[in-house]
């Protein structure tokens, strides 16, 4: 074989992608593919449950397809074999006349039987379907399920581990770290003989004529350090911005695709293909960012002016990296942003650093990082108070009030009755109280809390996107079709809003922009009407 095809082992393509009992492998294919096991912190928590397991116990290992149930279950099968019974996969069934709900219902009448601790490896998907249509002699289960799937906690003897309580990407002082995709890449790039791909891609590198230049190319950029951060970049903005699942099998895959795809590395990355990561990747080009930077940077290049910086730059490339060749422009920005934190003699992408710069990305991080950490210090009550006056509270007032832009702060749009407008006023404030019950690590979304005319409102879900959507609101940006998703989510929290802004005790009716009357309610019942 030669580097491609042991790279190939990574692909899910390949027979080698996911564990099954009692597979046959090569030795060597086998040698490498168990060096790139990890042991993840979901790992180290079914470690600790299924050591001290009782025989009255269920652990249900739980997550999306791909995410690496089966290595675990395979694993630890192996060295708890005849203690404890092992249920690979609750989607499959023992035989072609039997249902996965049938099958699970069989496994659990096993159990409860033979007194014997079971593991069940089950997609999230799966466990729901199997609460809603499981046997009835197994109520006790399905409403163990019930309660997991409503507040993710696990009772009695039924144990829950769910991937998704164990994210792997994480927020720490602003920057963005990912312990197992950072590893998962060292085991495939790392200068160490314990690696399987290392005398492949030595051989490959010796050649003179017959190499595969791109191949080297991409596996000397993978292997930088800044070029990772970038890579990591990228897959947290896939994560949640476009809602992907990342999963250790998509995660090879990646690796694979980027590597060996026609291209080199940079181009890989946007160039979207069979692999559900490069198709939500490919939605942040940055060769298609608007910016006077990039954008006079791309024209030069088109008319081929001359520019001495950037064929040193290039020069010094092709020494450190192996790139060679005329690229297009679209391709040359591409190739500066991955090398954007990469420290070089001739530092010609660090000229581009803010143009790449994602604004609302650093923003969320900041804010997340914010409401996770919140202990009501002074420092931090002013920065939340800042955020929600400047961008929450003046979104939820300009799309409230997008049909009657004239209303000043704190007033509301109700409604209209041909000339007429009707509106209220309520006062919106920061929710002090509730700011330190974030208590969640997923980093896809953190929660608003907010008080309306003193009342509280249900903690509102804030994701990147609805963020985005808010600062351009703020900015006088008219939402669209577009933006569907994160305008339902903020159309239902004005909705919320003015639902208690109609309930006050005062309306103002509007005409052609004018306020003509204010009518309040008194303590006595009695309407008064003034204007």
């Amino acid at each position: 074989m030669d580097f491609r095809e042991i790279l190939g082992v990574l692909s899910k393509s390949s027979p080698y992608a996911v564990t099954t009992a009692g597979e046959i492998i090569d030795p060597e294919l086998r040698a490498i593919k168990d060096n790139l096991y990890i042991e993840t912190d979901v790992e180290l928590a079914f470690k600790n449950k299924i050591e001290n397991i009782s025989a009255n116990n269920i652990i249900f290992l739980c997550g999306s397809s791909g995410d690496g149930k089966s290595e675990i279950l395979s694993r630890y099968s192996k060295l708890h074999e005849g203690k404890i019974d092992f249920h690979f996969d609750a989607t499959h069934s023992f035989n072609p006349e039997a249902t996965a709900i049938e099958t699970l219902d069989e496994v659990i009448s096993t159990w409860k039987q033979r007194k014997k601790a079971l593991v069940v490896g089950i997609n999230i998907g799966m466990l729901a379907n199997y609460e809603r249509d499981g046997a009835n002699e197994h109520t006790d289960v399905r409403t163990a399920i019930s309660r997991f799937l409503s507040d993710r906690t696990s009772e009695q003897n039924f144990i829950f581990i769910d991937f998704e309580s164990y994210p792997k990407f994480k927020f720490e002082s602003g920057r963005i770290s990912s312990p197992f995709f950072s590893s998962l890449i060292n085991k495939v790039v790392v200068d160490d003989q314990k690696n399987g791909f290392k005398k492949y891609f030595e051989e490959e590198y010796g050649k003179t004529r017959t190499a595969d230049h791109k191949l080297v190319a991409n596996y000397l950029l993978l292997r930088n350090i800044s070029v990772q951060k970038v890579i990591i970049e990228l897959l947290l903005n896939a994560r949640i911005r476009e809602d992907q699942f990342v999963t250790a099998r998509m995660l090879l895959d990646f690796i694979y695709c980027i590597l060996t795809g026609s291209d080199y590395l940079f181009d890989n990355l946007f160039n979207g293909g069979d692999n559900e990561l490069l198709e939500a990747i490919s939605k942040f080009d940055p060769s298609i960012k608007r910016d006077s930077d990039i954008d006079k940077f791309i024209l030069n290049r088109a008319l081929d002016i001359t520019d001495g910086e950037f064929i040193e730059f290039r020069n010094e490339l092709k020494d450190k990296f192996k790139i060679t060749g005329p690229l297009n422009p679209a391709s040359e920005v591409r190739l500066m942003y991955v090398l954007r934190h990469t420290v070089l003699n001739n530092n010609y992408p660090a000229k581009f650093i803010k143009s790449f710069k994602d604004y609302p990305e650093l923003l969320y991080r900041e804010l997340w990082e914010l409401h996770r950490i919140y202990q009501g210090n002074s420092d931090h009550r002013k920065k939340i108070k800042a955020f929600y006056d400047d961008i929450v509270f003046s979104a939820i007032d300009g799309f409230a009030n997008r049909n009657a832009p004239y209303l000043s702060k704190d007033q509301f749009y109700l409604s209209s009755h041909g000339e007429y407008d009707i509106a209220s006023e309520i006062e919106l404030e920061v929710c002090d109280e509730s700011l330190t019950e974030h208590d969640s690590n997923n980093i896809h979304a953190f929660n608003l809390h907010i008080k309306a005319n003193d009342e509280r409102l249900d903690p509102i879900p804030l994701n990147i996107n609805l963020l985005a959507l808010m600062l351009d609101v703020v900015s006088g940006y008219r939402p669209n079709v577009h933006d569907k998703s994160s305008v339902v989510i903020l159309g239902d929290l004005v909705t919320k809003i003015t639902s208690r802004a109609s309930e006050a005790d005062q309306l103002f009716l509007f005409k052609n922009g004018n306020r003509l009357a204010r009518v309040k309610k008194n303590s006595t019942g009695n309407i008064k009407v003034s204007g």
